[in-house]
Parts: structure tokens; sequence; C-alpha cells
């Protein structure tokens, strides 16, 4: 296009803006009288590139005409013509992105060629129109539920969805569409609630077509699970193994290499997001046996990597990359001591690089790796490993790079402890007088926050205290909470009042007499301390001496400690109304009234008032504080954050409704997991047996067994191929989605923990371990659902089952004569009044029920038969439930209300109360389920 190309040399070649606003005027009026006059595409192209450069030139106001043109290039199949219509439909809401009426009118007019776009058969247009929307819309308009156009807006977000998930769209595509889709969820959460997309977009992870769509996907699904942190624990598998694949087993196809390194950005990502996991779980993420030991062997073999020599910066950086993130991780995979020793070493050497990056990221990998494992028994190992290169960090803080100096002073203040705070506060405020001024303040409150949280010695601290605040500094307004602080200290701890005075007159003096120069900071805690305590040491040093000291600094300071000396003086009136310093205070008060400074004017006024009237007795010492909080805490820079990890959720709309808890640490209604047709079948199955089917259709059948000690149950899952036998698919991408117990979260009857995982690739059958603790009394509703999803021969499948998490499977026999029977029959009802230890069901079966098959059946149960009427259908029966909080004695009376063996009257007694109703009503469904 020479017209555009000779149109910016034009705007080039101007002398001024003058000038410059001249031309564009003239082509302004030249492209309106264009477009009232028909146009072939390369003059439409023309003048909309033109009207595109004027608009980034910052002439906006000029134009507001072009997109009807701007839609005759979008109708357009041409590539370069639709790629110039979305550029300047784009530029268009960049600068019109803040009137909702604008983009609603521009996204009207354009839903459908857009949408057209999405389905069009040619790819490069696809891109063009995916990249058009999560580039624009998401940056200049929200979208919320009701507004105009928020039906089209979700139609494009299924679009993209659908593009996303398709098993016939390519890689590029797909990669393309991953993209946009994460920008429109995080615009518009709430299309999350409404669908059942989740699992099927987790599943990315798992891609053998090509890594890059891992690699794209890793963002998408860390939005996902901080939406819906319930689904944290089905990707770990998926992770592990393809952390395993790339690290361990080294498979990666050769055109993700970077050198000698197989994908690290890959890697790298895939850390990312398993530190995400951990850090939004609270570090109480469910991980099975297996997983761990394989997270653990791939953190150790990249520190083991990592600490070889490796040739070439490209591989180097790459290697050390890869190692600050999986130190990252390691506390929270409990790793071994050998494995932390490994990792603090490769880090601490690479603290003398040259490249200021690595330095810096191997400061702040040391300050989590140290600062995660506080609670861990190798936390004081880490601590004084790092503490025995103190010389090489310590070098740090002469660095030239004042972000490595901050970041070495987070290390230093994470690594202290019980055994090092001497020396480390001791050698910081060494340091204090050549730091940064941008630091010092930091510095400072660092070394306050530490020397409060270790010191042993009362004296210790107020002496550590004194010499910082005594060093001089430019920068001192910064700190006054550290002499505040001090001072709310004291005021709290009588035992200090007279130590402390003695302490500061003695420096105050020190300095005097040496004509050194005085902090302003030591000059106000010297006032507050004299004025409120001088009275305690008048015997060691005399009133006048407290006064001259004083009062020679006082032509030495600043206006906020001169105002501090004056109350300090005005306490001195009280305490000392006859000593001959008295008219010496007065005519400084004197002179004081016609201070240039309004706060030393209005203290001398008021203070002279209060003496010169006779009213010097207002005057009150200072009460003690109330609150022992210590603000400086909030002062110490981003090393909670750093620690922490930080997950910030404000980025993401909040979804409507409530976030799941990952694994039972609230109660989740039961209709949020809507159970797979026939679950039922093999729910009351699991209730009367301890082996069986638990769910089979056409794809999979599971199968269980359930061992059980005391309160302690083992179930083992068997999930078997069923699809292999008729169509030779294979399971692939199974994965247990989530594992929902719905139990309380404040001390819950019953925990969980998954031991071995089902492999992901199923040909014939693999196996799923969990074990359940019992802790106290398990209600009816505190069931466990699960949810399964697996791929066969390309198709998403999701089972969601209910496990029985129930109190009789813990029941043991215990043997019992008739009268001893009898006796305890009577005892619960006494124990427990209000018959809260019996409950009563009358039940009518579908089925016949006779002596025999009630007695194995309670015998299978757990209980032991005490008697058996042969006459008619009566079975008593007793045992003990066992929880890990306390155990209940159960007795069982079944009743035949008439011949046929149909009705039956069941009595559970129990010594625990309200045990006897869960015991009665599970027997009763298992009645009723004709097993």
């Amino acid at each position: 296009m020479k017209g555009l190309t000779q149109f910016i040399v034009d705007i080039r070649n101007t002398h001024d803006q003058q000038e410059e606003k001249k031309r564009i005027n003239v082509e302004v009026n030249n492209i309106q009288l264009k477009f009232n006059s028909g146009l072939n595409d390369y003059q439409r192209r023309k003048y909309i590139s033109k009207i595109v450069y004027i608009y980034l030139l910052g002439y906006d106001h000029l134009i507001e005409f072009g997109t009807k043109e701007c839609l005759q290039l979008l109708m357009n199949n041409k590539v370069p013509e639709k790629q110039l219509g979305y550029l300047y439909l784009s530029v268009m809401i960049q600068n019109k992105g803040d009137n909702e009426q604008y983009v609603n009118e521009i996204f009207g007019l354009t839903f459908n060629q857009l949408k057209n776009d999405l389905n069009n058969k040619n790819e490069d247009i696809n891109t063009i129109a995916i990249q058009f929307i999560s580039n624009n819309l998401i940056l200049d308009y929200k979208f919320q539920q009701g507004s105009p156009n928020s039906n089209d807006f979700i139609e494009l977000i299924e679009t993209l969805y659908s593009m996303v998930i398709s098993p016939v769209n390519s890689i590029l595509i797909k990669k393309k569409a991953i993209v946009g889709l994460k920008n429109l969820i995080l615009m518009y959460p709430q299309i999350l609630d409404d669908n059942n997309w989740i699992p099927r977009l987790l599943n990315l992870i798992d891609n053998n077509q090509d890594l890059s769509i891992i690699l794209n996907s890793t963002k998408l699904i860390e939005i996902l699970i901080t939406l819906k942190p319930n689904y944290i624990y089905s990707i770990i598998p998926s992770i592990t193994k393809n952390l395993n694949d790339l690290i361990i087993e080294n498979t990666c196809p050769k055109e993700f290499y970077y050198y000698l390194i197989p994908s690290p950005w890959l890697i790298i990502k895939l850390f990312k997001l398993l530190e995400h996991c951990f850090l939004l779980s609270n570090n109480q993420l469910m991980i099975d046996d297996a997983n761990l030991n394989n997270l653990r062997q791939i953190v150790a073999k990249t520190i083991q990597m990592s600490s070889k020599p490796i040739k070439g910066l490209p591989n180097r950086n790459s290697q050390n990359s890869i190692l600050f993130q999986a130190v990252s991780i390691a506390v929270f995979l409990q790793a071994s001591d050998e494995a932390i020793t490994g990792a603090i070493n490769a880090l601490i050497d690479l603290l003398v690089t040259h490249d200021t990056n690595t330095r810096y990221l191997s400061l702040d990998v040391l300050i989590k790796l140290i600062g995660r494992s506080n609670n861990s028994s190798s936390s004081n190992n880490s601590s004084n490993l790092i503490y025995s290169n103190l010389k090489t960090i310590l070098g740090l803080l002469n660095d030239r790079d004042i972000s490595i100096k901050r970041k070495t002073l987070d290390l230093i203040y994470i690594i202290t402890n019980e055994e090092n705070y001497q020396n480390i506060i001791n050698k910081l405020i060494d340091y204090y007088p050549q730091c940064d001024i941008q630091l010092k303040s930091e510095l400072s409150i660092k070394i306050a926050v530490l020397s409060e949280n270790f010191a042993q010695d009362s004296n210790w601290y107020v002496n550590i205290m004194i010499k910082l605040i005594s060093i001089p500094t430019t920068n001192e307004i910064l700190n006054n909470e550290i002499w505040e602080r001090i001072c709310q200290i004291l005021i709290n701890n009588h035992d200090l009042h007279k130590s402390t005075t003695k302490l500061i007159i003695s420096k105050l003096a020190k300095l005097i007499k040496g004509g050194e120069a005085i902090s302003n900071n030591l000059i106000k805690l010297s006032s507050f301390i004299i004025g409120e305590f001088g009275p305690l040491v008048k015997e060691d040093y005399s009133p006048a001496s407290q006064f001259n000291l004083l009062f020679e600094c006082y032509s030495k300071v600043n206006l906020i400690s001169r105002s501090m000396i004056l109350s300090s003086f005005m306490k001195m009136l009280v305490n000392y109304p006859d000593e001959d310093f008295v008219p010496n205070i007065v005519d400084l008060f004197e002179l004081e009234l016609y201070s240039l400074d309004l706060e030393i004017q209005t203290r001398a006024n008021e203070y002279l008032k209060l003496f010169t009237t006779n009213n010097l007795h207002l005057h009150k010492p200072l009460p003690p504080f109330e609150s022992t909080e210590n603000h400086l805490l909030s002062r110490i820079g981003n090393v909670d954050k750093i620690v922490s990890g930080f997950v910030n959720k404000k980025k993401i709309q909040q979804s409507k409704s409530t976030d799941d808890d990952p694994f039972g640490d609230e109660a989740v209604p039961e209709e949020t997991y809507p159970l797979s047709p026939n679950w039922y079948n093999g729910y009351v199955r699991m209730l009367n047996f301890n082996a069986g089917i638990f769910f089979e259709n056409q794809l999979v059948k599971i199968t269980y067994k359930i061992t059980r000690d005391g309160f302690n149950l083992s179930y083992k899952f068997t999930i078997i191929n069923n699809s292999y036998k008729v169509s030779k698919n294979n399971l692939t991408n199974f994965k247990v989605l989530d594992l929902k117990s719905l139990t309380n979260s404040v001390n819950p009857s019953y925990l969980m923990n998954i031991h071995s995982l089902p492999e992901q690739l199923i040909t014939d059958k693999s196996t799923l371990e969990m074990s359940v603790k019992i802790r106290s009394v398990v209600e009816i509703e505190e069931p466990t659902i699960i949810s399964l999803t697996f791929n066969v021969g390309g198709s998403f499948n999701q089972l969601n089952l209910k496990i029985p998490i129930n109190l009789i499977k813990t029941l043991s026999p215990t043997g019992l004569k008739m009268d001893e029977f009898k006796n305890r029959w009577m005892q619960i009802n006494q124990l427990l009044p209000n018959n809260t230890g019996e409950h009563i069901i009358n039940t009518n079966t579908s089925i016949r029920y006779n002596s025999s098959n009630i007695i194995r059946l309670l015998q299978r149960l757990g209980f032991s038969i005490v008697y058996e009427n042969t006459e008619g259908i009566l079975i008593l029966g007793a045992g003990i439930i066992q929880c890990q909080n306390s155990k209940y004695g159960c007795l069982v009376s079944v009743k035949s209300s008439q011949d046929i063996g149909k009705q039956f009257e069941i009595i559970i007694k129990c010594t625990g109360g309200g045990v006897s109703q869960i015991i009665a009503s599970t027997i009763d469904e298992i009645f009723q389920s004709g097993f």
C-alpha cells in the first residue's frame, strides 16, 4: 500500500505538532470523501490502515467513522482483510473501552461474523477470531449476567470450549482456544457453575497428542482449581506422571528439547502448578503413597542433576530454573534431610555466580525453603546449614543490586533462631551505618522485631535497642515505630523502668561528652524515659544533671525532638518544683512562645499556663498500654508472602456458588454430586457385605473388599475394563476426580486416606486402595462421594458413587449369655433416660426372611447370636461398636410380627445416646434391600 507508506513518511517529515495535525486533518477529510464513494478491497484496506495509524498517533478524537467499512473487511473471506478488520476493532475498543454503550454496539454488530469465523474451515481465520476475543473483550469490557450481550458472550465461551475438547481440531487451534477460554473464564467464572466442563478441561493435562497442549493448559487448570479447589486431588497423578516422564524417564519428543534438557518450560510450569495445589490446600493436600514417593524421587533427581557441572550458559540457566521450582515444593513433600541439604548446598553455590537474576532467584527459593520448613523437623538443620555460610550471605549485602540486598535481609531474617540471634543481630547493627538509605527503615525494623522475638534477657534487649536508635540517620522519621515500640514495652514492664533510665542517661552523657552526633530518635526516647522515670534514679543522677543533659541537646536536634524535650521539662516542673533549674524551664517556655513552629509554640503556651495557674497537678503518669500487639510486624517486608506463596484469588471474579472445600473440610449437599444411575445397588451391597460388586455397566466393573481392624477400615476397589471384551478399547485418563467426605469439617467423625490410585491406562484391571479411621459416631448423612472419570474410545465418562462410611462397619461380636443379655438390656434404659439408648423400627420387607436368613445377616454385620426362638422368629444378638474416641455396647432384637416373615420389629439398644437410631436405620435399610 504505497499510499499508506507515503502518508507515514509525510507525518515523519513534519517539523512540529501543528504541521503534523494539519497533515492529518487533510488526510481525515480525504478518507471521509473516499468512504462516501465506492471502494475496492485494496482501497478499503489502505484507508482503514491509515485510520488505525492516526489512532495510534493519539488523534482518536478526529475520527468517528470507519466501522461500516471495517465490517465490510470482516465479511471478506480473505485473511489479510479479516486481520485488518479485527485490528481496527481492537484499536477502537482499546481507545473507547470505557464506553459501555459503544462496546455493546460493536459486539452486537460483529457477533454473528465472529461466530462464523470461529466455525470457518480456514485455521488462520479461526486463530484471528480467537485472538480478537481473548485480547480485547476480557481487557476492556466486563460482560455481566443480564447485560445486553451476555447470552451472546456465553455462546462464544461455549464455542471456545467445544474447540478445546474437540478431538478433530488441530494442535494450533486447540492451543489458541485454550488461551482464549482461560481469559474468558477469568472474566465470567459463573459459566462453570451450570456446566460439567471442569473434568473434561482437567484432562488437557493428560494430552498425549502434543506437549504444547499441556504447556498451554497449565494456566487454565490453575484457574479452574483456584475456583473449584475440590478438584485439586484429581490432577496430582497427571502432574506426577508428566514430571516423571520428563525428568526420570527422560522421554520427550526431540522438538521440545532445549539444548540438553527436555522441555524445561513445561517442567517449570508443572512444578508451579503443583506448588499452587499445595498453597490452595494450606499444605493439607492428600496425596497417595505412590505419587508422593514418585514426587520425592523427581525432586531428588532434579537436585542431583543441578549439583553436577553443566556446560553452556543456556543449559545452566534452564537447569537452575528447574532447580528453583523443584526446591520450592520440597518441603511440602516432606523431603528427606539429605535432599534438603543437597538443595541448600546447590543454591548456596549459585549465590556467588555473576548473574544477578540467578542470585536473586537462589535467595528467593532459600527463603521459601527455610520458611516453609519452620514446622518440620528439618527446620533447624536447614537454618544452621545456611548459617554456616553466613559469611557468603553477608557478602551479598554489599551487592550492587538493591533487590539482592533486600532479599538477603529477608533470608537472614528467616534463618535467625534461638541459637544464632545475638551474632546475627550484632552483625546487622554493624552493617546499619553503611546500609543504603532505601533499606535503613526495613533493616532497623527487622533488627527490632528479631531482638524482641528472641531476647531472653530484657536488659540485653534494651541495650540493643538503644544501640540501634543511637545510630544517626537521615531517615529517622520512618523509624518512629521503633522507639515507640520500646516505650510501649517499658511502660508495661515495671522491672525495666529504673535500669533502662540509668542506661539511657549514661548513653546520652557519654555521647555529649565525646562530642558525637546524637540521633533524634535517641533524643525522643531519652526525653520520654527521663520525663516519666527520672525520679526513680535521682539518687544516682541528680534532677539537675538530668535537666542539663536534655537542655544541652535542645538546640542540636530537630523540631519534633524539641517538642518531646519540652514535654519532658513540663514533667520535671511537676516532679521537682523546688529545683534551681525551674526558672530556666519557664524562660524557655516564654522564649518558645514566639517560635515559628506551631507545635512548639502550642506546647510552650499550654505548659506555661499550667505553671502560672498552678495546675501542674493535672499531669498524670502515662498508664500501661492495653494492647501489646507489635505493629512492627506489618513492616518487615514481603517475607510472609514469599514463604506462603500468596495465592491471589482477587484476580478472578468469584463465582456465585461457594467453592467446595477440597477434602471434607466442609459439608457439601449431596445434590452437588448427581449420582450415577444404578449407584444404589452397590451402596447397599457394601452395607451388607464386605466384598462384592460396587458398580457395573457395559464399560467398567468395580469390585470392592473391606477389611476391618477395630475402628480402622481398609477399602480395596478393583476397576475392571468391561469395554475391552466388546470393543477392545482401553480405559484411558482414569482419575479420581474427587473424594468428598460429607462429614463435618470441625472434629470430623471419620478420616480418609488414599494409599494407592488406579493406573490411568487400564487395559485389564487396576486397583484403588483407601483407609478410613472412625473417630466418633458417624451419622447416616455422612457418607463419601467418589467421582471417577475416564475415556473410552474418545468418549468422556464420569461416575459419581456413594460409599457407605457407616458405624456398623466397626461392629465386632461379643459373647454374652442370656442372663447377661437381659441384665444389660435393662441397664441401658437405666443409664440413658428418656429412651435415648433405644430405638424401635417396624419394617415391611419385599422378600420373606426366616430365622436362618436373619442369623446369617446379623452375624455378617458383626453381631454374636445370643438367643434364637425355634417356634417363631425372635433373634437376639450382641456386639461392640469401636470408635477411636470410645466404645459402645450394642444389643439387637429382631422379632417377626406375623408368620410369613415379611413384617418385623427391630429393637436396638446402645450404651451411647443416639447410636441406637443410626444402627437401627442401617439394619432397616439392609432388610429393605432384600440382599
